[in-house]
């Protein structure tokens, strides 16, 4: 009997023992396939392999199609012509730039984005016989594997308007004094409050080589006069510091968002009337 109650204790133990070293293993196990997973951060920021598949549209400086213009994998033999309604299409491959090239027309540089699969170019040429570069931002589509990027290249008073350059224009004082000079000065329009719209309104302008803001579009806005409060702002705003390349000022065109945030302005608005009271 004692035998028995003895062995049947050390049968537990054994039992006991396996299953630890079996639980031990399995989170080692799971361990390692978690690390083994690339995050969602790392997928994003992976090149893509083998070819991009790069399509578009050029056109001349009034938006109309460019019918044979020249576009080339820059450094390679590959490349193609834009048909009748001045599209292309062509595969290239991973870390190379395309020339765009017309005759009469600057020379434009694309830097095509390698995290991914397909990018769509809306090239606008600009007369001259220079050339221009772009960076790819642009706008991701909705299948996550498209890149849309839009070029602003133009021309401002005969001179090539450039999107890239080694010093991009400043706001005088920089970023945090333009955030102060907009909250200043920004009034937020009576339909959008009464409404309740707020959201972001973007800017297209040009900052000339005199550090003028010129030539201010809106690229996406919100409506109930916010469109225009965000254009009226622009127009109050001192001279920058110029884009600069190679010591020489520029004229550059800059995309800038300014914000309409309700909530903000309400609690600054009773913030305000808060103090009034406490005053009297």
């Amino acid at each position: 009997m004692l035998y028995k109650n003895k062995n049947s204790k050390w049968s537990l133990g054994k039992y006991a023992a396996v299953a630890l070293l079996i639980g031990f293993a399995s989170l080692i196990v799971a361990s390692c396939e978690r690390d083994s997973l690339p995050s969602a951060r790392d997928t994003a920021n992976k090149n893509v392999r083998g070819m991009i598949n790069v399509f578009g549209v050029v056109r001349d400086t009034d938006g109309k199609p460019l019918p044979g213009a020249s576009v080339e994998v820059k450094g390679a033999t590959r490349g193609t012509s834009t048909d009748s309604d001045g599209k292309f299409r062509l595969d290239m491959p991973v870390g190379s730039d395309l020339i765009v090239k017309f005759v009469g027309f600057n020379e434009h540089l694309l830097k095509v984005n390698p995290k991914y699969k397909r990018v769509a170019f809306e090239v606008k040429m600009t007369p001259g016989d220079g050339a221009e570069s772009t960076r790819v931002t642009g706008t991701p589509a909705a299948d996550g594997k498209t890149l849309k990027v839009v070029t602003q290249a133009s021309t401002y008073n005969g001179e090539t308007v450039f999107t890239v350059v080694e010093e991009q224009p400043e706001f005088p004082g920089g970023i945090q004094a333009m955030y102060k000079f907009l909250a200043e000065n920004l009034q937020y329009p009576a339909p959008a409050m009464r409404a309740k719209v707020q959201g972001k309104v973007f800017l297209n302008f040009v900052v000339t080589k005199e550090g003028e803001i010129k030539d201010a579009t809106i690229l996406k806005g919100i409506g109930f006069g916010a469109d225009e409060e965000a254009l009226r702002v622009m127009s109050q705003m001192p001279r920058w510091k110029p884009g600069m390349q190679d010591g020489k000022a520029l004229n550059v065109r800059y995309n800038l968002p300014i914000a309409f945030d309700l909530g903000k302005k309400l609690g600054l608005k009773a913030g305000a009337e808060s103090k009034k009271e406490g005053k009297s």
